[in-house]
């Protein structure tokens, strides 16, 4: 009783009896397998949330005071984290080029399929009797880059042709050489 009002109050508590045990082996796998994850392979837009989820795990891993509820929030974080991950799609060659024979004063298209994040698209040539390969003219390549076009005459008859494609990440992959041919009457 308090004599302040008409309420009773709690003035002192007791609880007897032993602390329950915290299981941490889930989350303990967890973060051993998210230590051996290639961060190269995601997309630098997904790697925040899941660093920050991996280091609030291990501090709750290695907490000696931390609860049960502090072990199933860190471990629902993480596994949201890594389900969070977005894998980098690297530049990869579906089709290569082939070789194109054209009538003259047409157009000799070399064309192929290329998949992989925010690709760009660098053109090589060499006319015949030439040993190097220059980068090609901006007015042969498509708007997208991913197509080659330039008018077939009796000097470029037997232009070889390439291409070099670049991600978003920095990876690099040439396509095949190919021979753009005038058709003979």
């Amino acid at each position: 009783y308090n004599s302040a009002n008409s309420a009773f109050h709690i003035s002192e508590i007791r609880a007897y009896g032993e602390v329950a045990a915290v299981d941490k082996a889930e989350l303990t796998e967890l973060v051993y397998a998210c230590n051996d994850v290639n961060k190269d392979l995601y997309t630098p837009d997904s790697l925040p949330a899941y660093e920050a989820a991996l280091t609030a795990a291990h501090i709750v891993m290695n907490d000696e005071n931390a609860t049960q509820l502090d072990v199933e929030k860190a471990l629902y974080n993480l596994k949201t984290a890594v389900a969070g991950l977005v894998e980098k799609v690297c530049v990869e060659l579906v089709t290569q080029p082939a070789d194109v024979v054209v009538t003259s004063g047409t157009d000799a298209v070399v064309t192929f399929e290329a998949i992989g994040d925010g690709l760009t698209y660098t053109w090589y040539y060499k006319n015949p009797g030439n040993k190097k390969f220059y980068v090609s003219g901006d007015q042969f390549v498509s708007a997208d880059g991913a197509a080659y076009s330039i008018p077939m005459y009796a000097w470029r008859d037997g232009q070889e042709v390439y291409c070099v494609i670049t991600d978003a990440y920095g990876n690099t992959v040439q396509s095949n050489v190919v021979t753009l041919s005038m058709k003979k009457a």
